[in-house]
Protein backbone atom coordinates (compact mmCIF):
# COMPACT_ATOMS: atom_id res chain seq x y z
CA UNK A 1 0.00 0.00 0.00
CA UNK A 2 1.87 3.49 -0.99
CA UNK A 3 2.89 5.37 1.61
CA UNK A 4 1.77 9.28 1.45
CA UNK A 5 2.82 12.51 3.38
CA UNK A 6 0.49 14.37 4.67
CA UNK A 7 0.17 18.38 4.54
CA UNK A 8 -1.92 21.17 5.38
CA UNK A 9 -2.70 23.42 2.59
CA UNK A 10 -5.78 26.09 2.06
CA UNK A 11 -7.15 24.64 4.93
CA UNK A 12 -7.41 21.50 2.91
CA UNK A 13 -5.02 17.97 3.94
CA UNK A 14 -3.29 16.96 0.73
CA UNK A 15 -1.68 13.65 0.30
CA UNK A 16 1.73 13.32 -1.36
CA UNK A 17 3.86 10.08 -2.38
CA UNK A 18 6.39 10.29 0.36
CA UNK A 19 8.76 8.72 -2.22
CA UNK A 20 8.94 12.09 -3.79
CA UNK A 21 9.52 13.73 -0.41
CA UNK A 22 13.69 14.77 -0.17
CA UNK A 23 13.20 17.13 2.73
CA UNK A 24 11.17 19.63 4.77
CA UNK A 25 12.60 22.72 5.99
CA UNK A 26 11.01 25.99 7.51
CA UNK A 27 9.98 28.78 4.91
CA UNK A 28 12.96 31.29 4.38
CA UNK A 29 13.40 33.92 2.38
CA UNK A 30 12.69 33.69 -1.51
CA UNK A 31 14.11 36.09 -4.28
CA UNK A 32 11.02 36.96 -6.45
CA UNK A 33 11.65 36.68 -10.35
CA UNK A 34 9.85 38.82 -12.23
CA UNK A 35 7.71 37.29 -15.27
CA UNK A 36 8.32 33.34 -14.01
CA UNK A 37 6.13 30.95 -15.03
CA UNK A 38 2.50 30.91 -13.06
CA UNK A 39 2.90 29.38 -9.51
CA UNK A 40 5.95 29.57 -9.07
CA UNK A 41 6.97 32.06 -6.25
CA UNK A 42 10.41 32.24 -6.13
CA UNK A 43 13.79 30.90 -5.85
CA UNK A 44 16.44 30.23 -2.92
CA UNK A 45 19.62 29.24 -2.45
CA UNK A 46 20.39 25.55 -1.24
CA UNK A 47 23.89 24.76 -0.01
CA UNK A 48 25.16 25.84 -3.66
CA UNK A 49 21.94 25.06 -5.42
CA UNK A 50 18.78 26.94 -6.91
CA UNK A 51 16.01 26.00 -5.89
CA UNK A 52 12.53 27.30 -7.55
CA UNK A 53 9.71 27.14 -5.03
CA UNK A 54 6.04 26.62 -6.30
CA UNK A 55 2.21 27.19 -4.66
CA UNK A 56 -0.20 24.71 -5.31
CA UNK A 57 -3.57 26.02 -7.10
CA UNK A 58 -5.59 24.81 -4.10
CA UNK A 59 -7.75 27.07 -2.68
CA UNK A 60 -9.76 30.49 -3.26
CA UNK A 61 -7.26 33.26 -4.56
CA UNK A 62 -3.64 34.25 -3.31
CA UNK A 63 -3.07 33.05 0.26
CA UNK A 64 -1.33 34.83 3.17
CA UNK A 65 2.05 33.29 3.66
CA UNK A 66 2.81 32.98 7.18
CA UNK A 67 6.65 32.42 8.95
CA UNK A 68 5.30 29.31 10.77
CA UNK A 69 4.95 28.13 7.11
CA UNK A 70 7.25 24.68 5.56
CA UNK A 71 8.94 23.77 2.74
CA UNK A 72 8.74 20.51 1.14
CA UNK A 73 11.55 19.61 -0.88
CA UNK A 74 10.28 17.17 -3.51
CA UNK A 75 12.75 15.24 -6.02
CA UNK A 76 11.52 14.39 -9.36
CA UNK A 77 13.57 13.42 -12.80
CA UNK A 78 16.90 14.62 -11.19
CA UNK A 79 15.30 18.27 -10.60
CA UNK A 80 14.35 19.56 -6.74
CA UNK A 81 11.54 21.91 -6.09
CA UNK A 82 10.13 23.80 -2.86
CA UNK A 83 6.85 23.51 -2.52
CA UNK A 84 4.67 26.01 0.12
CA UNK A 85 3.04 24.31 2.90
CA UNK A 86 0.67 25.69 5.89
CA UNK A 87 1.65 22.62 8.07
CA UNK A 88 3.13 19.43 8.11
CA UNK A 89 1.35 16.43 9.35
CA UNK A 90 3.15 13.18 8.80
CA UNK A 91 2.48 10.34 6.73
CA UNK A 92 0.11 7.68 6.11
CA UNK A 93 -1.41 4.60 3.68
CA UNK A 94 -3.89 5.16 1.28
CA UNK A 95 -5.10 2.56 -0.78
CA UNK A 96 -5.36 3.23 -4.48
CA UNK A 97 -8.93 1.66 -4.03
CA UNK A 98 -10.17 4.04 -1.70
CA UNK A 99 -9.17 7.21 -3.74
CA UNK A 100 -11.95 8.54 -5.66
CA UNK A 101 -11.58 10.34 -8.98
CA UNK A 102 -12.14 14.34 -9.09
CA UNK A 103 -14.86 15.32 -10.76
CA UNK A 104 -15.14 18.36 -13.12
CA UNK A 105 -11.94 18.86 -13.98
CA UNK A 106 -10.38 20.52 -17.02
CA UNK A 107 -8.41 18.21 -18.98
CA UNK A 108 -6.67 21.39 -20.46
CA UNK A 109 -4.97 21.50 -16.58
CA UNK A 110 -1.99 19.70 -15.80
CA UNK A 111 -3.35 16.84 -13.72
CA UNK A 112 -2.50 17.45 -10.17
CA UNK A 113 -5.17 15.59 -8.27
CA UNK A 114 -5.82 11.59 -8.32
CA UNK A 115 -9.03 12.42 -6.42
CA UNK A 116 -10.03 12.13 -2.46
CA UNK A 117 -9.59 9.56 -0.06
CA UNK A 118 -11.32 9.07 3.25
CA UNK A 119 -13.02 11.20 5.81
CA UNK A 120 -12.87 13.71 6.81
CA UNK A 121 -11.77 14.25 2.80
CA UNK A 122 -7.86 14.63 1.48
CA UNK A 123 -6.71 15.83 -1.27
CA UNK A 124 -4.64 13.07 -3.27
CA UNK A 125 -1.98 14.46 -5.70
CA UNK A 126 -0.79 12.31 -8.76
CA UNK A 127 2.93 11.92 -9.18
CA UNK A 128 4.89 15.02 -9.60
CA UNK A 129 5.53 14.12 -12.62
CA UNK A 130 2.81 14.34 -13.84
CA UNK A 131 2.41 17.59 -13.02
CA UNK A 132 5.61 19.47 -12.89
CA UNK A 133 7.15 21.35 -15.77
CA UNK A 134 10.55 19.94 -15.41
CA UNK A 135 11.65 22.46 -18.54
CA UNK A 136 10.62 25.09 -17.22
CA UNK A 137 11.99 24.34 -13.27
CA UNK A 138 14.89 23.95 -14.67
CA UNK A 139 15.24 27.15 -17.16
CA UNK A 140 14.62 29.34 -14.02
CA UNK A 141 17.19 27.54 -12.09
CA UNK A 142 19.44 28.26 -15.11
CA UNK A 143 18.76 31.73 -15.48
CA UNK A 144 18.73 32.63 -11.83
CA UNK A 145 21.97 30.86 -10.61
CA UNK A 146 24.01 34.38 -10.72
CA UNK A 147 21.44 34.59 -7.33
CA UNK A 148 23.97 32.20 -5.53
CA UNK A 149 26.41 35.30 -4.22
CA UNK A 150 23.54 37.20 -3.17
CA UNK A 151 22.81 38.09 0.40
CA UNK A 152 18.91 37.43 1.55
CA UNK A 153 18.40 40.23 3.53
CA UNK A 154 19.88 42.26 0.19
CA UNK A 155 17.40 41.67 -1.99
CA UNK A 156 15.40 44.70 -1.65
CA UNK A 157 12.18 44.98 -3.52
CA UNK A 158 12.87 41.56 -5.06
CA UNK A 159 12.26 39.39 -1.64
CA UNK A 160 9.86 37.89 -0.66
CA UNK A 161 9.66 38.71 2.79
CA UNK A 162 8.70 42.56 2.09
CA UNK A 163 4.61 41.75 3.15
CA UNK A 164 6.35 40.42 6.63
CA UNK A 165 6.56 42.46 9.71
CA UNK A 166 10.20 42.93 10.47
CA UNK A 167 10.85 40.73 12.80
CA UNK A 168 9.41 37.86 10.95
CA UNK A 169 11.24 39.27 7.99
CA UNK A 170 14.53 38.23 10.25
CA UNK A 171 13.68 35.24 10.68
CA UNK A 172 13.19 34.49 7.32
CA UNK A 173 16.45 36.02 6.29
CA UNK A 174 18.45 34.03 9.14
CA UNK A 175 16.50 30.62 7.65
CA UNK A 176 17.53 31.30 3.76
CA UNK A 177 21.38 32.70 5.68
CA UNK A 178 21.93 29.06 7.09
CA UNK A 179 20.68 27.18 3.77
CA UNK A 180 23.35 29.06 2.00
CA UNK A 181 26.04 26.77 3.58
CA UNK A 182 28.74 25.60 1.05
CA UNK A 183 28.39 22.25 -1.04
CA UNK A 184 31.61 21.07 0.76
CA UNK A 185 29.61 21.04 3.41
CA UNK A 186 26.97 18.73 2.02
CA UNK A 187 28.87 15.47 1.79
CA UNK A 188 29.51 15.85 5.56
CA UNK A 189 25.03 16.26 6.33
CA UNK A 190 22.51 14.11 6.20
CA UNK A 191 18.44 13.59 6.17
CA UNK A 192 16.80 12.24 8.87
CA UNK A 193 13.04 11.28 9.02
CA UNK A 194 11.93 12.40 12.72
CA UNK A 195 9.81 10.23 14.34
CA UNK A 196 8.36 9.20 17.59
CA UNK A 197 7.94 6.86 20.25
CA UNK A 198 6.08 7.94 23.00
CA UNK A 199 7.27 11.01 23.79
CA UNK A 200 10.87 10.81 22.38
CA UNK A 201 11.45 12.20 18.99
CA UNK A 202 14.18 9.93 17.06
CA UNK A 203 16.25 10.84 14.07
CA UNK A 204 16.69 7.85 11.85
CA UNK A 205 18.99 8.54 8.58
CA UNK A 206 17.24 8.20 5.83
CA UNK A 207 18.68 6.45 3.46
CA UNK A 208 17.82 3.83 5.70
CA UNK A 209 14.39 4.45 5.83
CA UNK A 210 12.71 1.99 3.44
CA UNK A 211 9.02 3.02 4.10
CA UNK A 212 6.69 3.10 5.99
CA UNK A 213 3.58 0.59 7.10
CA UNK A 214 0.88 -0.32 9.41
CA UNK A 215 1.56 -3.47 10.73
CA UNK A 216 -1.99 -5.58 10.17
CA UNK A 217 -0.99 -8.76 12.02
CA UNK A 218 2.33 -9.81 13.84
CA UNK A 219 3.68 -13.55 13.87
CA UNK A 220 5.09 -14.70 17.44
CA UNK A 221 8.57 -15.45 16.85
CA UNK A 222 9.72 -18.22 19.52
CA UNK A 223 12.61 -17.51 22.27
CA UNK A 224 13.18 -13.91 21.98
CA UNK A 225 12.63 -11.03 24.44
CA UNK A 226 9.22 -8.97 24.85
CA UNK A 227 10.54 -6.43 22.46
CA UNK A 228 10.20 -8.36 19.50
CA UNK A 229 7.06 -8.26 18.72
CA UNK A 230 6.93 -10.92 16.06
CA UNK A 231 7.24 -11.19 12.30
CA UNK A 232 5.01 -9.97 8.88
CA UNK A 233 5.34 -11.09 5.71
CA UNK A 234 5.87 -7.74 3.83
CA UNK A 235 5.67 -8.67 -0.21
CA UNK A 236 6.53 -12.07 -0.12
CA UNK A 237 9.84 -11.03 2.92
CA UNK A 238 9.69 -11.63 6.05
CA UNK A 239 10.13 -8.92 8.44
CA UNK A 240 10.95 -8.63 12.27
CA UNK A 241 9.13 -6.41 13.93
CA UNK A 242 10.60 -4.61 16.83
CA UNK A 243 9.57 -2.31 20.06
CA UNK A 244 12.41 -0.49 20.19
CA UNK A 245 10.77 1.14 23.32
CA UNK A 246 13.13 -1.46 25.76
CA UNK A 247 16.30 -1.44 24.39
CA UNK A 248 16.33 2.56 24.30
CA UNK A 249 15.71 2.24 28.10
CA UNK A 250 12.44 4.10 27.48
CA UNK A 251 9.08 3.49 30.26
CA UNK A 252 7.31 -0.01 29.23
CA UNK A 253 3.62 1.00 27.28
CA UNK A 254 0.79 -0.96 25.46
CA UNK A 255 1.33 -1.69 21.74
CA UNK A 256 -1.76 0.11 19.81
CA UNK A 257 -4.47 -1.98 17.81
CA UNK A 258 -2.71 -1.92 13.98
CA UNK A 259 0.79 0.67 14.88
CA UNK A 260 2.71 2.23 12.73
CA UNK A 261 6.15 1.29 11.69
CA UNK A 262 8.91 2.16 9.87
CA UNK A 263 10.74 -0.45 7.48
CA UNK A 264 14.32 0.33 8.34
CA UNK A 265 17.36 -1.12 6.49
CA UNK A 266 20.76 -1.50 8.18
CA UNK A 267 21.26 -5.07 8.56
CA UNK A 268 21.47 -8.09 7.09
CA UNK A 269 17.97 -8.50 7.12
CA UNK A 270 15.25 -5.66 7.38
CA UNK A 271 13.15 -4.71 10.16
CA UNK A 272 9.91 -3.10 10.82
CA UNK A 273 10.46 -0.80 14.10
CA UNK A 274 7.20 0.61 15.54
CA UNK A 275 6.78 4.03 15.78
CA UNK A 276 3.51 6.14 17.22
CA UNK A 277 4.36 8.71 14.54
CA UNK A 278 5.90 9.94 11.48
CA UNK A 279 6.47 13.36 12.02
CA UNK A 280 8.88 14.88 9.45
CA UNK A 281 12.31 15.17 7.39
CA UNK A 282 14.88 17.77 8.60
CA UNK A 283 18.84 18.18 6.84
CA UNK A 284 21.07 17.60 9.76
CA UNK A 285 25.03 18.72 8.91
CA UNK A 286 27.39 16.42 10.82
CA UNK A 287 28.96 16.74 14.17
CA UNK A 288 32.52 17.40 15.08
CA UNK A 289 34.21 14.50 15.10
CA UNK A 290 34.77 14.49 18.99
CA UNK A 291 31.03 15.56 19.96
CA UNK A 292 29.73 13.73 22.43
CA UNK A 293 26.16 12.19 22.02
CA UNK A 294 24.83 14.41 24.62
CA UNK A 295 21.30 12.35 25.08
CA UNK A 296 19.21 13.11 27.72
CA UNK A 297 18.85 10.06 31.05
CA UNK A 298 15.57 9.34 29.42
CA UNK A 299 17.65 7.13 26.32
CA UNK A 300 20.46 4.56 26.03
CA UNK A 301 23.13 6.47 25.09
CA UNK A 302 24.88 3.87 23.64
CA UNK A 303 22.57 4.01 20.73
CA UNK A 304 22.57 7.43 20.25
CA UNK A 305 25.22 9.17 17.72
CA UNK A 306 24.26 13.14 18.45
CA UNK A 307 21.22 15.32 19.74
CA UNK A 308 19.71 18.01 17.86
CA UNK A 309 17.10 20.69 18.54
CA UNK A 310 14.12 20.10 16.61
CA UNK A 311 11.22 22.57 16.89
CA UNK A 312 13.01 23.46 20.48
CA UNK A 313 12.86 19.84 21.19
CA UNK A 314 15.53 17.67 21.92
CA UNK A 315 15.87 15.19 18.61
CA UNK A 316 18.22 11.99 19.33
CA UNK A 317 19.71 10.22 16.67
CA UNK A 318 19.77 6.81 16.19
CA UNK A 319 23.03 4.71 15.83
CA UNK A 320 21.04 1.89 13.92
CA UNK A 321 23.84 -0.36 13.53
CA UNK A 322 24.79 -0.45 17.08
CA UNK A 323 20.85 -0.64 17.74
CA UNK A 324 20.03 -3.55 15.25
CA UNK A 325 23.05 -5.34 15.74
CA UNK A 326 23.12 -5.32 19.58
CA UNK A 327 22.44 -8.63 21.53
CA UNK A 328 18.85 -7.00 22.75
CA UNK A 329 17.95 -6.96 18.96
CA UNK A 330 19.52 -10.49 17.08
CA UNK A 331 17.38 -12.74 16.41
CA UNK A 332 18.81 -16.48 17.16
CA UNK A 333 17.37 -18.51 14.64
CA UNK A 334 19.22 -21.20 16.19
CA UNK A 335 16.94 -21.27 19.06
Amino acid sequence: MPTYFLFTLNAHTVALEAAFVEEVLALPELMLIPDAPAGIVGVFNRRGQIVPVLDLPLGDGPRAYQVTDSLLLLRSENTTVGLIVSAVQGVQEIAATTIQPPQGTSSSAPPLLAGMAGEPSILVLNPPPAWLEITKLQQVSAITSFLLDHDPADLGDASFSTAFLPDAQAILWQRAEELRAPQDSVAAGRTLTVVAIGSQLLGIDTQHVREFVTVQQATPVPCCPPHIVGSMGLRGEIVTILDAGAPLGLPPKAIAPKPKAVVLEAGAAPVAMLVDEVCDAMFIASPEQDAPAASSGAIQSAYITEVVSYQQRPLHVLDLSALLSSADVVVDERL
